[in-house]
């Protein structure tokens, strides 16, 4: 499977900061949420990422978000950014060093094939743990493939 993508993602410094401090505190277990922003024809722009929620499952290997939570969330933004910050896909932390999932594979798919989610590409954003830092990698499911894309 190749992991190439034209498009590149821009991370707000605001959210990275909250991406990798959030994560940090779930440790050693993983956490996650929603990630909002707009798209262009070449760029992903994340604004905005949200908590798990108070109903969240965290364990080693395995997170569920708290639905309502972010839902909540997910319209509170959007409104407060007068409709431009809408849904664009997942994140998640990987508290130990190991990039996508087959699980993850059947999540973002899943995202993508769920017209709910009202998203033509859904992102997904693993925030992975190196010990010293935190590295993010960002798929893509586009046209029935899943692709890396560039930050």
């Amino acid at each position: 499977m190749k992991f190439v993508h034209n498009k590149n993602v821009i991370i707000s410094k605001s959210v990275e900061n909250f991406l990798d401090s959030y994560s940090s505190q779930f440790l050693p277990k993983e956490t996650g949420g929603i990630l909002l922003g707009f798209e262009d024809d070449k760029k992903i722009y994340i604004t905005h990422a949200t908590e798990a929620g108070l109903n969240a499952k965290h364990s080693n290997f395995r997170f569920t978000r708290d639905q309502k939570y972010c839902k909540n969330e997910l319209d509170r933004i959007f409104v407060e950014t007068n409709c431009r910050c809408d849904y664009i896909g997942e994140w998640h932390s990987h508290p130990f060093n190991c990039s996508i999932s087959p699980l993850d594979i059947i999540s973002l798919i899943s995202l993508k094939l769920n017209p709910s989610n009202n998203v033509d590409n859904p992102i997904l954003l693993i925030n992975i743990n190196e010990g010293n830092r935190w590295r993010k990698d960002i798929f893509v499911f586009e046209k029935l493939r899943l692709y890396k894309i560039n930050i």
